[in-house]
């Protein structure tokens, strides 16, 4: 007894996370991994909060700002992943990122 089976394999050589990281509601954020600076682009001119939380969940970095580009700076803690809570009025979104 035997047989034979066939199947097609797509391989794509982009692997990993994007440079930019962009969500469903139009907020961007870059460069994504980064040294630990990082930039935020909101689509909204409402107050805005970005919360940077470990892998533990626990919030370790806090910026609030009513612009439409917020930097963060955390360069001071370990290398790793990262997630950043964004909250504004209209949206609450969580993007994972990873410090190097």
């Amino acid at each position: 007894c035997s047989s034979t089976t066939s199947y097609q394999l797509e391989v794509t050589n982009c692997v990993g996370i994007n440079s930019i990281s962009s969500s469903n509601s139009g907020i961007k954020l870059y460069p994504n991994p980064n040294n630990g600076v990082f930039t935020i682009e909101w689509n909204t001119t409402a107050a805005k909060t970005a919360q940077v939380v470990d892998i533990t969940g626990r919030v370790i970095l806090t910026s609030t700002s009513s612009e439409d580009k917020m930097n963060i700076n955390m360069s001071s803690f370990a290398n790793g992943v990262y997630y950043v809570k964004l909250l504004s009025e209209t949206s609450s979104e969580v993007i994972k990122i990873v410090k190097q």
